[in-house]
């Protein structure tokens, strides 16, 4: 094409080719200038409409990196959490390691307490920083935000104070401290509670009493009749579930998991309806004939809303084997006796959770539910579930 136009240029009708050319050389003009020019101005929404969906060359892909790394870097001291993981996500789809743009991404993810993707651009940004001071001090923060703490205790140690600011080396301290402390409470605990097991076994050594087999005991739920063992069937005791009895908040502590935490203030939980009421019911599945409400801190299914809704509720159990079935719309995270069981950023299907928790002790079950828009809920259930069937009672 340019050859094309230079050789009509070079003859009669170079009046009407010069303009064209004009046109063709200036027709993709490179979005970068803008770009720049809005990120000093501050102006960061304009920063994603210069960028956004645009092709780089491999020239010019550099440069739009740290553009765009830049700008999360700006959004995140607004602070404009969203927009921040916007930016770095733009600039970690043309570069998928760039240093800067992966501890963006991940200080943004963790101010959201989005700890999954906070995590996974924290171990990129170590891995990429090849054990980075900064980026090991985020990554032991991100640990200990989710009570990990040998791992914290691990990523700090012998990270080079040298490299970190005045402000950095204080955070630096407060992580070692917290996870020592915490540490060793938890070391002191796992052996106060081997002792009391130790003594147990000691009494009932003495006393010569074998001790019960867990799947045959008083709490055993036989089938109906033969036929349903014949055909697989489980037995299963529904041990709790979610209704209005159960706490909730839209502002909790940060340790709103832990079993020590005074929940006595929050508000009773707003029932919604059972399992398969509308607008659910051909999306989430849980166990036959369960008593599970759909629970909110308000009735949401005509109105909807954008909430994080933090939900607890304490129990105890004669039974140690149990499953959890859940979900909550759209997304959610849950912790059973302080510890994180598991979570998923979408709604449907209902996910199982194994539990083996210690009979007759007070536990606390505690789920941190986010709804992104339209009908928003939170449904669990837990249950019993043996491996065989016993048809009626032992005579």
């Amino acid at each position: 094409m340019k050859l094309l136009v230079e050789k009509r240029l070079s003859g009669p009708l170079n009046v009407v080719w010069a303009p064209l050319l004009v046109v063709f050389l200036t027709a993709n003009p490179s979005p970068l200038p803008a770009a720049r020019q809005h990120l000093a101005a501050g102006e960061l929404e304009l920063v994603v409409f210069d960028l956004d969906v645009k092709q780089f060359s491999e020239e010019d892909t550099p440069a739009a990196v740290e553009v765009l790394a830049r700008a999360g870097e700006a959004a995140l001291s607004k602070p404009d959490l969203v927009l921040a993981l916007q930016f770095a996500q733009m600039a970690l789809r043309l570069r998928p390691e760039d240093a800067l743009a992966l501890e963006v991404g991940a200080r943004a993810a963790r101010s959201q307490k989005q700890y999954g993707p906070a995590e996974r651009y924290a171990d990129r940004w170590v891995t990429q920083s090849d054990g980075g001071a900064r980026a090991r001090l985020l990554r032991a923060e991100l640990a200990m935000d989710e009570g990990e703490w040998e791992n914290g205790l691990q990523l700090v140690s012998g990270v080079p104070e040298g490299d970190l600011t005045d402000g950095e080396r204080v955070r630096l301290t407060g992580v070692n401290d917290t996870c020592h402390q915490q540490a060793a409470e938890k070391r002191a605990g796992l052996s106060q509670m081997k002792s009391v097991e130790g003594a147990l076994d000691a009494v009932k050594e003495r006393a010569k009493v074998k001790p019960p087999d867990r799947r045959v005991s008083a709490h055993l739920v036989y089938c109906m009749a033969d036929s349903d063992c014949q055909s697989g069937a489980h037995c299963s005791q529904v041990v709790l579930w979610t209704d209005a009895s159960w706490k909730q908040t839209l502002t909790a502590p940060r340790n709103w998991m832990e079993p020590s935490l005074d929940d006595s203030t929050w508000r009773p939980s707003v029932e919604q309806g059972p399992a398969g009421v509308s607008p659910w019911a051909q999306q989430v599945s849980m166990p036959d004939g369960t008593p599970a409400q759909w629970i909110w801190h308000r009735e949401s299914r005509g109105v909807g809303d954008t909430a994080t809704v933090y939900f607890r509720k304490h129990f105890t159990t004669a039974i140690p084997e149990l499953t959890l079935t859940m979900t909550a719309d759209n997304s959610y995270e849950v912790y059973v006796d302080g510890d994180r069981v598991g979570g998923a950023n979408i709604f449907f299907p209902s996910l199982r959770y194994a539990l083996d928790l210690l009979p007759g002790a007070i536990h606390v079950l505690a789920i941190r539910a986010v709804n992104s828009g339209g009908p928003g809920g939170a449904i669990a259930d837990i249950r019993s579930s043996l491996s065989f069937c016993q048809p009626g009672p032992p005579r």
